[in-house]
């Protein structure tokens, strides 16, 4: 059982990940190739960071909880800037079933 909510995990991370660059490409949309860019940096931004400090084999993991808390955050403020810029269902798919599945995961999966 634990396996299902492993690749629910995963995909929520995908999901966030993808919210965080279509966010910043909604800040930036009336310059198109800009925004492009910004989003593909600020994605691999966020990847490096979560490969630091987030990920199952990371160099310098937080602790279950506050990981769990952190995470929940990004989803429902990445999923909250969407909803607000008129991205109304995948905001709401990241604020409430992401940050969810990411605690449930992060706490019920990985324990350190």
């Amino acid at each position: 059982m634990n396996w299902i909510l492993a690749v629910l995990l995963f995909i929520s991370e995908i999901l966030m990940w993808l919210g965080f660059g279509r966010w910043i490409f909604l800040i930036f949309q009336d310059k198109r190739v800009m925004a492009i860019v910004l989003s593909v940096i600020a994605v691999a931004l966020l990847l490096v960071i979560w490969g630091l400090f987030f990920s199952p084999k990371a160099a310098y993991r937080i602790s279950r909880y506050p990981r769990a808390f952190i995470i929940a955050l990004m989803s429902v403020l990445i999923g909250w800037q969407l909803y607000r810029m008129g991205d109304r269902t995948f905001g709401l798919v990241l604020m409430i079933t992401t940050s969810v599945i990411q605690v449930l995961g992060q706490i019920i999966i990985y324990s350190d």
